[in-house]
């Protein structure tokens, strides 16, 4: 009797489980056997191609990292606007579009371009940051996770978080480094899929208080050819030809909204080939104008817009290309302005071929329904 008490008695006593912070070096062995073990050792470069979303639209980012520390991020928008940053031989600097001239990163500057190199932050971070400043566990986005504490180019925290179970990078918060907008933002990743036998993931989600943006990587490279690569110069290679056509789609809507059926007849093949419920159909450039100057003279948009970004990809040898539209179009009649509304959601897919160095709409296949309805 007095032993079952005392074995009571003691059991009362036993502190609560609860989960220790593992040793950082620990961690990141794990993670590194996670995602790949001895591939990882080898990744030297990463060239990153993402198609993103953000509350202002589109647009497109091109990342190059090196293992050694040079970087270099671009960014084309929809209207054709693009930013530069790099860094070179350990000096960050910045292409400033405006005034045709590269200047030297300040450390806010810094911690914003070294915050868009998500996988090697994720992947290889005291390559990039040095040794973690804590641990901790904890969740993130609901996962159990093991958190490290970094610094990042402005002195501010960085944490990067491990799913305690799978070992896998879940995502990174770190500290606005401008005056505006919410101090902390969060990034989470997913989709993780293998590329030359390291696991990477290809979506991220940046939340920045209210605001969302989306990171969908159409194409992950590791251990490329670097010559040039990072360069100090002013050259967007987020793709010449996907800039082509995608200004292309800005003409397209231009010129609907100016009712303009020259601007859009100069970027289709004469003929060009359209399918549509059910029938295929050569259109030469006289039927274009001639259909196009008839549509336009009889109605007045209200409304000419993607529903969602062009998804546009590239042949290998840069001499064909498709892309997926997915529009809103919203008009009335020309000549009674306040009258019905044809409300049309419509999704298509062009075929485009370059001839002669210029980029020509050869096909064109279409579907559409009425909109407003989910």
């Amino acid at each position: 009797m007095r032993l079952l008490s005392f074995a009571l008695v003691s059991l009362l006593f036993v502190p609560a489980l609860v989960a220790q912070p593992r040793p950082a070096t620990a961690v990141l062995a794990q993670v590194q056997e996670a995602v790949g073990g001895e591939a990882l050792t080898g990744l030297h470069t990463l060239d990153a191609w993402a198609r993103c979303t953000a509350p202002a639209g589109w647009f497109r980012t091109r990342l190059y990292a090196a293992r050694r520390g040079d970087l270099r991020f671009e960014q084309l928008t929809t209207e054709g606007r693009f930013v530069l940053f790099g860094r070179t031989e350990g000096e960050p600097w910045r292409y400033d579009q405006q005034a045709d001239a590269f200047t030297a990163l300040a450390p806010p500057m810094q911690a914003f371009l070294e915050g868009h190199n998500f996988h090697l932050l994720a992947l290889l971070p005291t390559v990039w940051l040095g040794d973690p400043t804590a641990t901790d566990t904890t969740t993130f986005s609901g996962q159990p996770a093991h958190a490290l504490r970094f610094t990042d180019a402005a002195g501010a925290p960085l944490w990067s978080y491990y799913d305690r179970e799978t070992h896998l990078p879940l995502g990174l918060t770190l500290r606005n480094p401008f005056e505006t907008g919410a101090d902390e933002i969060v990034i989470t990743f997913a989709d993780w899929r293998e590329v030359a036998g390291v696991r990477l993931f290809h979506h991220a989600t940046i939340a920045h208080g209210p605001e969302r943006f989306t990171y969908a990587y159409e194409h992950l490279r590791l251990n490329g050819p670097t010559p040039a690569r990072f360069a100090r110069d002013a050259t967007v290679t987020v793709d010449p030809d996907y800039a082509a056509i995608a200004d292309l789609h800005r003409q397209q809507q231009a010129a609907h909204l100016t009712y303009d059926p020259d601007r859009l007849v100069a970027m289709l093949a004469d003929p060009v080939t359209q399918a549509r419920r059910g029938t295929l159909a050569r259109q030469t450039a006289a039927d274009n104008r001639a259909r196009f100057a008839a549509y336009f003279g009889s109605v007045h948009f209200r409304e000419w817009a993607d529903v969602e970004p062009p998804r546009i990809r590239i042949s290998p040898d840069g001499q064909m290309a498709y892309a997926l539209l997915h529009k809103r179009v919203r008009h009335v009649p020309k000549d009674a302005p306040d009258g019905p509304e044809t409300d049309t959601i419509f999704v298509w897919m062009e075929a485009w071929e370059k001839v002669d160095g210029a980029w020509t709409l050869k096909l064109i296949t279409s579907t559409d329904r009425p909109g407003g309805i989910e």
